[in-house]
């Protein structure tokens, strides 16, 4: 994958931006985006849905979609324009086995978890109205989840609930978790501005978690000791998160590159050098905001 995108950087089909995201010339998106059209008349036959009137379109109607890959749908922002289209009864996510890119934003849900697409790789819900993650979200496959401005309070899946999924009633224990953890291939999770988060809890669910994002998080409190399991972890923001404790206990991290704490009380080089004794560099963002 590395070398395809150093391929495309390299054509300057692709740039890298200042956030180590990919970017695209708008020119070639505008001739892309021709191509997916020329697909098929009917969005539902297409491969990518980007224009939300097409999405809305689909979503209403219990159609086959199998060819469909991609699909980006704003609830808010559709009704802002197009204030006479009445509310729909149910969404129909199944009949999309093909779909890897979702983006659900401001949608209250109003489906069965059950007919979530099995295959999803990257799901995004912002403003995801509901206080925890549905057990029946089928979550193997998700390689990134964003669910930013959400009003989940606590980020984890606790005994009992994992106990009503496998039909037992013993306690699990930590070989449990990590023999059959819930987000087995998630390297990207972003909860930023969860003004109700208080606590992100059992990262043994994470073994693949790479980055994390919790920026401006204001009620959360704790960040579960279990986050050391997390080997692969490289960059944490917990920037203006102003209740969170111990933060600082975070450069104990092995392979933590990168570290943002804009706004939160930076660790001094000697606190860290203590942490991190045989361990790589860690660079720390950090930048005074309020008096």
């Amino acid at each position: 994958m590395q070398t395809r995108i150093q391929n495309l950087t390299d054509r300057c089909v692709l740039t890298i931006g200042p956030r180590n995201e990919l970017m695209m010339h708008k020119l070639l998106q505008v001739l892309g985006r021709q191509k997916v059209r020329q697909e098929a008349t009917n969005p539902w036959k297409r491969s990518r849905l980007w224009c939300y009137t097409d999405s809305y379109e689909v979503l209403r109607k219990d159609r086959n979609k199998k060819k469909l890959f991609g699909m980006v749908f704003d609830q808010e922002v559709f009704k802002k324009k197009n204030p006479d289209v009445h509310e729909v009864d149910k969404y129909h996510l199944s009949k999309m086995n093909n779909l890897k890119l979702l983006q659900l934003n401001h949608v209250q849900p109003n489906w069965s978890y059950d007919d979530f697409p099995e295959e999803l790789r990257w799901l995004c819900m912002h403003g995801f109205p509901l206080e925890s993650i549905p057990i029946e979200l089928p979550m193997k496959n998700l390689v990134a989840l964003d669910l930013s401005r959400s009003k989940i309070n606590v980020f984890y899946k606790s005994d009992s609930i994992r106990q009503q999924l496998n039909g037992t009633t013993p306690q699990l224990t930590e070989s449990d978790l990590r023999d059959n953890p819930s987000f087995p291939s998630l390297k990207i999770l972003d909860l930023s501005v969860c003004e109700k988060l208080s606590s992100v809890c059992d990262f043994l669910e994470l073994p693949a978690l790479e980055r994390l994002m919790l920026v401006d998080c204001s009620r959360l409190i704790e960040i579960c000791g279990t986050i050391k399991d997390c080997n692969r972890i490289v960059f944490i923001d917990i920037s203006y998160c102003y209740s969170l404790k111990d933060h600082k206990r975070l450069c104990r991290l092995r392979n933590l590159a990168e570290l943002s704490l804009i706004d939160l009380e930076r660790p001094t080089n000697e606190e860290i050098s203590g942490m991190r004794q045989g361990m790589p560099e860690l660079t720390i963002n950090y930048k005074e905001v309020s008096g």
